[in-house]
């Protein structure tokens, strides 16, 4: 087994307290109009535009290739 991780998306909608996983980001752009230039400002901590860190929690998380494999 390889130690491959993939890095992943996690959204928190703050209004209603709904967490989605995501693993393209084209899923995070149809989920909350987020461009893929925004995302990773606000996951640098250079931009916190607040139309979006109002109403979402963005990070960036790892998961291992053999759970994505498992889950599939």
């Amino acid at each position: 087994m390889l130690g491959i991780c993939f890095y992943k998306y996690k959204i928190i909608n703050k209004q209603n307290g709904e967490t989605k996983y995501f693993i393209k980001f084209n899923e995070v752009r149809e989920y909350c109009g987020i461009s893929r230039p925004m995302i990773y400002k606000i996951m640098n901590g250079t931009s916190m535009p607040k139309k979006w860190v109002n109403n979402y929690s963005f990070e960036s998380i790892r998961i291992p290739t053999h759970l994505i494999n498992e889950s599939i």
